[in-house]
């Protein structure tokens, strides 16, 4: 049991050395909070070390999009991004629904997630 405490243990130093290693690297207030959000889903049992976590602010905004496209599609995800960048003035919640249901594909994706949930 000591044992496996201390594995534990030696682990989340690893982690938490290898976070603060490209956080002094990269300090840009973007990168920090995109790489807490990947920090707060790791679960005890995931494996860091420099070759997991994005070198540079694209890197993670990417991994973020990845991670988008992986849960809700990536029809869904271009499509939803697409909208926002035409949409200059603000984009309605009623609007973007409107927007949103015209496109067949990202109806079908979206049942397809929904039921396989």
């Amino acid at each position: 049991m000591c044992g496996e405490i201390c594995c534990r243990c030696v682990g989340v130093i690893l982690c938490l050395q290898a976070v603060l290693e490209k956080l002094s690297a990269q300090p840009l207030p973007l990168y920090v909070a995109l790489l807490m959000k990947d920090v707060v889903r790791w679960r005890s049992s995931y494996d860091v070390d420099e070759a997991n976590l994005p070198a540079t602010t694209e890197a993670a905004f990417s991994a973020l999009l990845d991670s988008l496209e992986m849960h809700l599609g990536a029809v869904f995800v271009s499509h939803t991004l697409a909208y926002i960048t035409v949409a200059h003035n603000g984009l309605s919640e009623v609007r973007f629904n409107s927007l949103m249901t015209e496109q067949r594909t990202i109806i079908l994706q979206y049942g397809a997630w929904y039921t396989s949930r």
